[in-house]
């Protein structure tokens, strides 16, 4: 995010707004689009049926922080 310009070096990201900007991002990925792009570097593309809105909003409720 510091590359991009989407966070400043003096600014602090909390766990909060992060998830928030992580699931905005989530609901704008079109996800067929996504598995077509992944499908040739996976050998088993049943793995990739899974992937979808609620799935990975689903995984993102599960990431673990770290205080620094």
């Amino acid at each position: 995010m510091l590359q991009t310009g989407h966070l400043l070096p003096h600014d602090k990201l909390e766990k909060k707004e992060l998830l928030e900007r992580l699931h905005q991002k989530i609901e704008g990925i079109d996800w067929k689009s996504a598995r077509a792009n992944v499908a040739p570097f996976i050998t088993d593309k049943a793995r990739l049926d899974i992937w979808s809105v609620a799935f990975f909003h689903e995984m993102a409720i599960h990431l673990r922080f770290l205080d620094t």
